[in-house]
């Protein structure tokens, strides 16, 4: 028998608007296309983290994007990627050039803009097809901006392919931070804040996005801040704002950490504090999805601080050393970093390498997070740049003064399973990925028993087919989410050329039944529903992975289904009807 665990993602419960899976693909490389022949080490990628568990990596080297550092994309609220940027020029879902979508800065190198966080895209608010790429360029022939531009897709048009109708609209033009724009969402839930300073002082230009457009005027914080590279990042929940900055070489890298005010739009209480490395090639931060710890990758080394704590940097904590490991021709460094959507930390290298690392369990405190070096495999060369990405899923701040658009926190649940150990079978992590403020969580792990931990550790008594499910809650909604969790056997159609197993849920059910399917990407199938005298009552077509089904008409009783593929192989089971 073939061990394996297998997965299934069913979103139930969920509309596709509030998905919000903005974030969910990335593109990144360079030299693909023509300049990448097959089997090649350069070209391109796509990390697509739709799969939940695990991102699904995919070989794109025939697409010829070109990336450097600048590097920003945008899906559609299902997760499906509508456009992206290497700064110099904007490409399609299909991967060619959009319309009007080059020219972006006055000279391009052809080979993507050299620029850390040098671009953003943002939905206009109000509207479902317009959206903003915020982009810097650099003063020539120097290390630092002088112009913030805003450049407009309106992604109707061309049968969904998008078009640039405005291009390069200046929003500043001054000695500006060499990139690092960031973006957090405003406290009103629709609206949108971004910043970047102003080259070596203490004065931020503010942006604000809204339904009528964009307005720019400056803020002021604390004490200057000296310009290298680096990294900003906020933190998921909004509270807080971090610079990162390796000024030089020579000298140590800083830290900075602020207080947000999400309706006003202002910072407060700059932290400061200095990491010293050799060499020093750069510095990235990230921030735990819970927003409790913030991360930091020196080129060296790697820290932990706990964002709670009343003197955050005492609380540092390494948690990784570089190991040495060369991929390529280079060192894998640490660099950049990202929180993903399946709720992990993903850190470039420096330079171009095969690989990247990660933080597996970022909410955990010290060396429990698990920085793993080097374990993620790329086919083909990567940049440093990852894509600049905002958190999409940060909701209002109920009940504040400037809560004034109407929305609440409706908790959006989701998660992800895994073995910490592949030699303990039956021992399952649960990391919670839910969205939009829960304050209660309650797990059915589908043998009897349950938890409200936020992210459960569970051992089965047995290998099987189980359904999970994750019921979160606050005090606007509730929120489920369940999945098929197969453990251990690879299939129960044992000896089928193409196994899989079907989810049925609720079952017993009132009205709509959720089908979900596990050990196919996709499926075209018919399914048809038997009452006990093996007549058929409901006859339904089904394309994709998961079926949501109105047998709200049928009378209460016992059921059987049959779903047959257009792969030869069917599945029956049994419903319930109250």
């Amino acid at each position: 028998m073939k061990y394996s665990t297998l997965l299934l993602s069913l979103f139930i419960l969920s509309s596709v608007l509030h998905a919000q899976k903005q974030d969910h693909v990335w593109f990144m490389g360079y030299g693909g296309g023509a300049q990448s022949p097959p089997d090649d080490e350069f070209g391109n990628i796509i990390f697509d983290f739709n799969p939940i568990d695990r991102p699904d990596i995919q070989d794109a080297q025939e697409y010829d994007m070109n990336f450097d550092i600048t590097n920003a994309s945008i899906c559609d609220p299902a997760g499906n990627l509508l456009f992206y940027t290497n700064g110099e020029v904007l490409y399609n879902h299909q991967h060619q050039r959009m319309e009007n979508g080059d020219g972006l800065v006055e000279d391009p190198t052809g080979y993507g803009y050299y620029m850390g966080q040098g671009a953003l895209i943002l939905n206009k608010p109000g509207s479902s097809h317009l959206y903003y790429l915020i982009h810097t360029e650099n003063y020539p022939s120097a290390g630092f901006g002088w112009k913030l531009f805003r450049t407009t897709v309106d992604m109707s048009a061309n049968n969904g392919l998008g078009r640039v109708i405005e291009k390069r609209q200046l929003l500043v033009q001054d000695s500006l931070a060499f990139g690092r724009l960031g973006a957090v969402r405003h406290a009103n839930g629709n609206d949108w804040w971004f910043f970047i300073r102003k080259l070596e002082t203490n004065v931020l230009y503010r942006g604000l996005v809204q339904k009528t457009g964009i307005t720019i005027d400056t803020v002021s914080v604390g004490l200057p801040v000296s310009e290298g590279g680096g990294q900003v990042t906020f933190s998921p929940d909004g509270r807080h704002y971090i610079v990162a900055d390796d000024v030089s070489f020579t000298q140590p890298a800083a830290i900075h950490v602020y207080d947000v005010d999400r309706c006003s739009g202002t910072f407060s209480q700059q932290r400061t504090h200095y990491i010293d490395a050799s060499p020093n090639y750069g510095i990235g931060v990230a921030v735990s999805p819970d927003s409790r710890y913030l991360y930091a990758f020196h080129t060296t080394v790697a820290y932990q601080y706990d964002l709670e704590a009343a003197d955050i940097f005492s609380t540092e904590v390494l948690i990784g050393t570089f190991d040495g490991f060369v991929s390529g021709l280079y060192g894998t460094y640490f660099l950049y970093a990202q929180t993903a959507p399946d709720g992990r930390i993903y850190v470039s290298s420096w330079i171009s390498t095969f690989h990247w690392h990660q933080v597996r369990f970022p909410t955990r405190n010290g060396l429990n997070c698990m920085f793993s070096q080097h374990d993620i495999e790329f086919p083909v060369y990567m940049n440093e740049g990852l894509p600049n990405h905002p958190n999409v899923r940060l909701g209002p701040i109920d009940g504040s003064a400037c809560d004034t658009a109407g929305l609440d926190n409706h908790p959006l649940a989701n998660f992800r399973w895994e073995q910490e150990d592949t030699s303990t079978l039956l021992d399952i992590t649960f990391t919670d990925l839910s969205a939009y403020a829960p304050t209660s969580w309650h797990w059915d792990f589908g043998d009897g028993t349950s938890s409200q931990d936020t992210s459960p550790f569970h051992t089965y008594a047995q290998q099987g087919l189980y359904s999970v499910c994750l019921v979160v809650s606050n005090a606007n909604s509730a929120d489920t989410l369940c999945r098929l969790v197969n453990i251990g056997v690879s299939s129960t159609n044992d000896g089928q050329s193409d196994p899989f197993a079907v989810l049925a849920f609720p079952n017993p059910f009132s009205s709509t039944v959720h089908f979900g399917l596990e050990g196919l990407d996709f499926v075209r199938a018919q399914v048809q529903v038997f009452d006990p005298s093996g007549t058929r009552v409901a006859t339904q077509a089904w394309s994709g992975r998961h079926l949501n089904w109105d047998l709200s008409g049928l009378r209460p009783g016992l059921y059987f289904y049959e779903i047959k593929t257009d792969r030869g192989v069917s599945k029956v089971g049994k419903l319930i009807k109250q």
